[in-house]
């Protein structure tokens, strides 16, 4: 019997190696198929469909299953679970102060490393080869209340305690002058009596101001309250009386104050 040669030998080694391959290939799907335990949800899965239902400045930190009970359905089986999370804040928080004007006051409400539970439901059946997750965040005040990072605010919000919020008072504090000036340079009494002219189709009258109240609303808009007495200027009976309105003041960029409208009867505290 004659030896084999070393020919022979390394085509029946890749021989072997090839066989092994195509073993190897025929049993890798039957390996991904089984990797799906059938008879139950994988809890790793549903704890990352929860991460998807969260806001994305939140980790779960620890996941537990507080109840699981399958449902009789053989063709679907399904799992109605109950379930508690700790989630841990990933970026400080802020939440809303106070609103002057269209700037946002924010005040700090929460920080790195705060922890917070969260609770809920979900449902988990078994369709297709693979299980499919519905998870249901039970609506947490707790969560809530620790607000929202600074990126969901508008890029003009102010921290309170800030150098921003002292420059917006400081600011403010000058605008406000500016405004009190312009204000107090007025006429009121011709500037509301040829308005009140109008609105009575040109008739004219003799006007006191009686007294006057100046509510700022923006430094380009304000309310005169006013209380003053008329009398037309060519009667003979001078029919006359007195009469309580709120005037609307406006203005633009570089223009000057002007009476825009006149509202009713005023009941405003003005003497």
């Amino acid at each position: 019997m004659s030896k084999p040669t070393s020919g022979m030998m390394f085509s029946g080694l890749v021989g072997a190696l090839a066989a092994l391959l195509v073993a190897g290939c025929g049993g890798g799907g039957e390996s991904a198929s089984s990797s799906v335990n059938k008879n139950e949800p994988s809890m790793a899965e549903l704890r990352k469909e929860l991460v998807t239902e969260l806001p994305e400045h939140v980790k779960v930190t620890d996941f537990n299953v507080e109840s699981m009970e399958k449902a009789a359905t053989e063709e679907k089986p399904r799992f109605d679970i109950r379930f508690k999370a700790t989630v841990e804040m990933t970026e400080e928080l802020f939440s809303v102060d106070e609103v002057r004007g269209d700037t946002i006051f924010m005040k700090p409400t929460g920080a790195v490393g705060d922890s917070a539970i969260v609770e809920g439901t979900a449902s988990s059946i078994f369709s297709a080869d693979d299980w499919a997750y519905f998870v249901r965040v039970k609506e947490n005040y707790t969560l809530k209340g620790y607000g929202k990072p600074r990126s969901e605010f508008s890029a003009g919000a102010i921290l309170k305690g800030s150098p921003e919020e002292a420059k917006f008072y400081a600011d403010l504090e000058a605008t406000d002058a500016e405004f009190q000036a312009s204000i107090a340079a007025l006429d009121l009494t011709a500037m509301i009596g040829e308005f009140y002219e109008k609105d009575r189709k040109g008739k004219s009258f003799l006007y006191e101001m009686l007294a006057h109240r100046v509510e700022k609303k923006t430094n380009m808009n304000a309310f005169v309250h006013a209380k003053f007495t008329f009398a037309k200027a060519e009667s003979r009976n001078r029919s006359s009386g007195t009469i309580r309105r709120a005037f609307t003041l406006r203005r633009k960029e570089g223009e000057p104050w002007r009476v825009a409208y006149m509202g009713p009867r005023d009941s405003g505290k003005i003497d």
